[in-house]
């Protein structure tokens, strides 16, 4: 699981531009996308609260649109393990 405190850092990385996240699928495999939650780059503005929705995050991903990941799933931000993502 994902701690506050990384979410936090996970959320304002999206909101000041695009960010690099890996991520397992529910279906078991990895998928990396370049995303973003920065109001300049998105057709609509999105707020923090609309984004998430319990464990999932929904944020914009560069030439394809709007997707979702979990949380709990998230392996790496810009190449970095994330700290206190796994229980």
């Amino acid at each position: 699981m994902t701690d506050q405190t990384t979410k936090a850092i996970v959320l304002t990385k999206l909101k000041q531009g695009y960010t690099v996240l890996d991520f397992t699928k529910a279906d078991g495999s990895t998928r990396t996308m370049t995303a973003t939650l920065a109001d300049s780059e998105l057709p609509s503005p999105v707020t923090l609260d609309q984004a998430q929705n319990g464990d999932n995050v929904t944020v914009y991903e560069k030439n394809v649109g709007f997707r979702t990941f979990n949380w709990n799933r998230l392996n790496t931000v810009d190449g970095e393990a994330l700290e206190g993502a796994r229980d």
